[in-house]
């Protein structure tokens, strides 16, 4: 019924003394009995925050340990999962059937004795195209007094790991009767040089010399030398002037390695002789390396 002006007011009905001690127990008991519970979820909480700081500090710690900043320099240091699983349990022919193939050098540089720090330009003859940056597969070798050229192979596929070095120069017009001399020499790395760092001071040492070449001018010449290698081992060879030079004969050698040129053609654009080093590689399977 709506109030009118005239209808009584209502006042609040002040506690009894009953209530107030009533409250006042209840609150006291709450005081020195808090529930039980509120102390369980005190000691998560605690347990939980030590827990995020001890996976904070653990992932930190991965993070400048084990997960440390990997160099695209260093990836040969990975392990090269085998291509070739299961193969040792196929039953082969014996005696096995001789089969043989090229295998060009996938890195070929240069380094001066005479500036030690010294690194040369790679893939100087990269051109762009419509499809992207082209570079070819001519490399140049060049043997002088000063420059000599450092090569690598890598011995590949399953059972072929007789390796055998080739050197075959073509003959030239231009110097009839003079006489090259050139040295092979094996060099003490198993691994991908990084060629945009490679000078005279930090390539390799040298271990051996595999053998001296002459070459006359008009004459072909063809040098070979056989040797053992590992599936996916890296050789790492240096082209340079013999230690002590015969005399009567000199060094001064630069032509292009070139897989589709045939070998002893000139290049028009650069006038330089095609030549071939390469490994070629055989059945033992065997493994052959051509220049």
């Amino acid at each position: 019924m709506p109030r009118t002006r005239d209808s009584p007011q209502y006042l609040p009905v002040p506690p009894s003394v009953d209530d107030e001690l009533q409250s006042s127990e209840q609150l006291s008991a709450v005081l020195n009995n808090p529930p039980t519970f509120s102390r369980s979820v005190l000691w998560l909480c605690i347990a939980c925050t030590v827990v995020n700081i001890l996976i904070t500090v653990l992932n930190a710690w991965q993070r400048t340990t084990v997960y440390a900043p990997f160099d695209s320099k260093d990836i040969y240091t990975l392990r090269r999962p085998s291509q070739y699983i299961g193969f040792d349990s196929i039953t082969r022919p014996s005696p096995p059937v001789q089969r043989n193939f090229t295998n060009f050098p996938f890195a070929v540089a240069q380094i001066d004795v005479q500036e030690p720090l010294k690194v040369f330009e790679i893939d100087t003859k990269r051109f762009m195209s419509l499809s992207g940056t082209v570079y070819p597969d001519d490399k140049k070798v060049v043997v002088t007094d000063k420059i000599s050229t450092i090569l690598q192979f890598r011995a590949i596929d399953y059972g072929m790991e007789i390796c055998e070095l080739h050197i075959d120069l073509p003959p030239s017009s231009v110097l009839a009767g003079q006489v090259e001399a050139i040295s092979v020499y094996r060099l003490e790395s198993s691994s991908p040089l990084d060629l945009g760092s490679l000078s005279y001071k930090t390539s390799p040492r040298r271990i051996g010399c595999l053998g001296d070449i002459y070459a006359t001018a008009d004459k072909e010449t063809h040098w070979h030398r056989k040797m053992t290698c590992t599936l996916e081992a890296v050789l790492t060879l240096e082209l340079a002037c013999p230690q002590d030079i015969p005399v009567g004969k000199r060094c001064n050698l630069e032509w292009l390695q070139s897989k589709e040129a045939t070998p002893g053609e000139y290049r028009r654009s650069s006038m330089l002789l095609v030549a071939n080093f390469v490994l070629k590689v055989s059945t033992l399977y065997n493994v052959v390396l051509f220049d």
